[in-house]
């Protein structure tokens, strides 16, 4: 199941390619404070939802359809089967030209994933996973298996850190810039790159430390998050707890350092 979901998730990627070389023409809509969808994030979606159902039927958790439903209540995906579909995590990247952005879809059973599939089109990068079998790296224009480290021993001064926080003038963006301003302080550095599922990609495959962010959709992490407990990253909320997919933050690193994240963070008002 999880090669066939690969090859759609190829196939998306070469469609969102095609929708590339139309950028300046593209129409946007605007979510009402969910951010901006371009027609390319909804006719990708649409392919993936068509494609995918014919692998497994199941419920439909897409970011774009989500949006037009009466009924926004994330209850009705947590019994079932469903696929969690980001057709492209990253849209304000993509819109600029900005190769860091991702197709993202998991398949889920009873709220918890069983596949995840991570796919950067621009760079043919593909961080794939099924639950308990492990996690793969793959660059798919080469047809390579590529090797990362399971373990690391880094102190949160030495690390890289990647990040998501809100508009700073709302009260909750206010909080999440102090605890930017000081990760800053604490970390070798801190980057923001604008898409969810790579950051935590990324974490998995040690090219970043820790990631956190809050106010996160399902769509966003559901694939990167089963990717990153697959390769020995440990994933809880902003508080240490158990992580749970329909909350709304997230944070990622490897054991000792997510200890020592979360107490540093700890010392934070939230």
């Amino acid at each position: 199941m999880l090669n066939k979901i690969m090859g759609v998730v190829k196939e998306a990627g070469e469609l969102i390619e095609e929708f590339e070389k139309k950028l300046g023409s593209l129409k946007l809509t605007n979510k009402q404070g969910e951010g901006i969808a371009s027609e390319a994030d909804i006719e990708v979606e649409n392919f993936l939802v068509s494609e995918l159902t014919k692998i497994q039927k199941g419920k439909i958790l897409a970011e774009e359809s989500f949006f037009r439903l009466e009924d926004k209540n994330f209850e009705n995906f947590k019994t079932g089967s469903a696929w969690v579909i980001d057709p492209i995590d990253g849209t304000n990247n993509f819109l600029n030209n900005i190769p860091f952005y991702s197709v993202c879809v998991a398949f889920m059973d009873e709220a918890q994933v069983q596949y995840g599939v991570v796919y950067n089109p621009k760079n043919k990068e593909c961080f794939v996973a099924e639950k308990n079998k492990g996690m793969q790296f793959h660059n798919l224009e080469q047809n390579v298996l590529k090797g990362f480290r399971k373990e690391s021993s880094k102190k949160l001064e030495q690390s890289v850190v990647s990040l998501g926080f809100v508009c700073p003038r709302s009260s909750r963006g206010r909080v999440d810039y102090e605890r930017f301003q000081r990760m800053l302080d604490k970390t070798r550095a801190v980057r923001k790159f604008g898409s969810a599922a790579l950051d935590l990609c990324y974490v998995a495959i040690d090219r970043i430390d820790v990631f956190y962010e809050y106010n996160l959709k399902p769509w966003d992490i559901a694939a990167a998050s089963l990717i990153c407990q697959e390769a020995n990253v440990k994933v809880t909320d902003l508080d240490g707890h158990r992580f749970d997919l329909f909350s709304r933050d997230i944070l990622a690193a490897k054991e000792p350092l997510l200890t020592e994240t979360i107490e540093f963070m700890n010392n934070f008002d939230r």
